[in-house]
């Protein structure tokens, strides 16, 4: 993976050429598939969720249609695949956020998905506290790699 034009804790993309960029959605779809099967109960329409690491947003738009939610934030460091995401999120109930904090995004979440997000982070216990500070009490935080 590539990344370009670094700013503010933020960079444009993950890929250098864009077709590799909208591969990543088609080639992580079986694995969001499983992980939606292991770890979703079937209602979560009173529920909020976080897909930290949305890329251009498809794990949400994937959870929504197959479990629908009340309220849905992906937030990611690549600027341009949160751009793609909006765009591609319909009328479902999702917001898209370029930024790299969790609980800077100033809401409380029922559960949190990560997916080849962790071996990213430079620093796992930052990570783990902002993580615990953006899920209510008894939240649930599910990663993947």
């Amino acid at each position: 993976m590539q990344s370009t034009g670094q700013r503010s804790g933020t960079i444009s993309t993950w890929n250098r050429n864009p077709a590799d960029e909208e591969a990543m959605g088609a080639a992580h779809a079986p694995i969001w598939r499983r992980m939606i099967d292991v770890s979703v109960p079937d209602d979560l329409r009173d529920s909020t969720v976080l897909d930290y690491g949305c890329n251009q947003g498809g794990f949400l738009r994937m959870l929504y249609d197959r479990h629908p939610f009340r309220a849905g934030v992906g937030i990611d460091i690549a600027r341009e695949s949160v751009a793609r995401a909006e765009l591609l999120k319909r009328q479902r109930p999702i917001d898209y956020r370029a930024g790299n904090s969790a609980a800077a995004l100033g809401h409380v979440f029922d559960y949190a998905f990560s997916h080849e997000v962790l071996y990213l982070l430079p620093d796992l216990a930052v990570h783990a506290a902002d993580m615990k500070a953006a899920l209510r009490p008894g939240g649930a935080y599910v990663a993947a790699m």
